[in-house]
């Protein structure tokens, strides 16, 4: 008795975007900023190519809440 193996098609999963805030000191005023990535390494880097002075402190996933209460800008050139 032979078993028939059936073909799936498997595609690789595409990566959804995310909002992240990332928080830096650019000429020495801490700012942030939202921006919209795949992770938060990819946002990091899409705020320095933006701001090559700027020191990334901190990125973390958009809180929706407190976002609303204390808004933050957005990158321009996504």
């Amino acid at each position: 008795m032979a078993i028939k193996g059936r073909f799936m098609d498997v595609t690789e999963p595409q990566m959804t975007k995310h909002n992240f805030t990332v928080g830096m000191n650019l000429a020495g005023r801490s700012r942030t900023v939202n921006v919209e990535a795949e992770d938060a390494l990819i946002a990091a880097l899409k705020v320095k190519h933006e701001n090559t002075d700027a020191i990334i402190n901190y990125v973390r996933k958009c809180n929706k809440r407190g976002d609303q209460r204390h808004p933050h800008k957005r990158l321009t050139n996504e």
